[in-house]
């Protein structure tokens, strides 16, 4: 059982059958132990946190409902642990509003601008490339490049420039040739990675493309090719992008006009919250009030039987003394304990 235990520490201690001294653990630490253990130590799948509040602890509290034998007790703790349940969620509802928010106002138009500025660029290098294209009077595409101020219009050579421009630098750990060159009017160059041991090819406008060279000759203008033609593609990606985060702050702005699911519940249950106090406090000053009027019936009905008595000194101390000793008596107290009493 529970009872007080006044030592070094005051406390609320946990006794056996035989008044033995059990562990002496407070009353909370035993209510807050139950809260969280019931939650890890359970059939279902085990949760990762626990909540501070938990639907076990109520079996506890309710003793005291149980106890009183005042259903607005009970009531009042389900009201309260249903409340803080809402605010958890409330809680997370808010954070999740907030941090949606900062990314409308913030986040995606930042990205939006960015990926405008760079679709800018990508357009004036798809131009640039368009301008500098060679079409034939067939209507086909006349192949031309410049790669260190001499120009090639066939692959074939131009592959094997290039094979024999990286086979120099092939021993080196830093490239003792360096290529420069132009295509459809992109600039061409090569970088060495240093962690790797082995250059790129490098294709620069508003912006730069890389790909790594090859061993394969006629592979490296492939690649220098597909650079140039990479342009319209990433132009194509930064547009779906930047149509998609507009589609996110569409969609955002009207998640943020969304009020908290539970907002009607939460007021309902906090005004009954409310109401169950007062009634509680009212019961507990009318119980108090109770408890004086029986101490003042039991003082009148001494006091009468006092009047029927001899009148001596004796008597009176007497009777005084047990005005004020026997007002803790049992709740039944009747004119015939008076009468044995006194």
């Amino acid at each position: 059982m529970l009872e007080p235990y006044e030592g070094k520490l005051s406390r609320t201690v946990l006794r056996g059958e035989r008044s033995s001294n059990t562990p002496d653990l407070p009353a909370q630490i035993l209510e807050n132990k139950q809260r969280f253990i019931s939650q890890i130590m359970t059939s279902k799948s085990p949760v990762r946190s626990a909540d501070d509040v938990d639907e076990a602890t109520l079996s506890y509290a309710e003793i005291k409902a149980i106890a009183t034998g005042n259903p607005l007790i009970k009531e009042k703790m389900d009201i309260d642990v249903r409340l803080e349940r809402i605010k958890l969620s409330r809680s997370e509802f808010l954070h999740s509003h907030e941090q949606l928010l900062h990314k409308v106002s913030r986040v995606y138009p930042n990205r939006i601008q960015d990926a405008e500025n760079l679709f800018v660029k990508i357009q004036a290098d798809i131009e640039t490339v368009k301008k500098n294209t060679v079409i034939d009077e067939n209507g086909q595409e006349k192949f031309s490049i410049i790669l260190n101020g001499k120009t090639f219009t066939d692959k074939k050579e131009a592959s094997t420039f290039i094979a024999e421009f990286l086979k120099k630098n092939s021993n080196s750990r830093s490239p003792l040739h360096e290529l420069s060159g132009e295509y459809k009017g992109l600039h061409i160059s090569t970088a060495f990675e240093q962690p790797f041991l082995h250059e790129e090819l490098v294709l620069d406008g508003q912006v730069s493309s890389r790909k790594n060279s090859s061993a394969v000759p006629s592979d490296n203008i492939n690649r220098i090719i597909e650079m140039a033609n990479w342009r319209e593609k990433y132009a194509q990606d930064k547009q779906n992008e930047i149509e998609n985060l507009r589609d996110k702050i569409a969609t955002a702005k009207v998640e943020l006009q969304t009020p908290f699911p539970l907002q009607e519940e939460f007021d309902q249950l906090s005004l009954r919250s409310v109401e169950l106090t007062h009634l509680l406090n009212e019961d507990a000053s009318s119980a108090e009030r109770d408890k004086e009027n029986l101490l003042s019936e039991k003082q009148r009905r001494m006091q009468a039987i006092f009047d029927s008595q001899p009148d001596s000194i004796c008597e009176k101390y007497f009777f005084d003394f047990a005005c004020k000793n026997l007002n803790s008596s049992a709740d039944d107290w009747s004119t015939t304990l008076d009468e044995k009493a006194i």
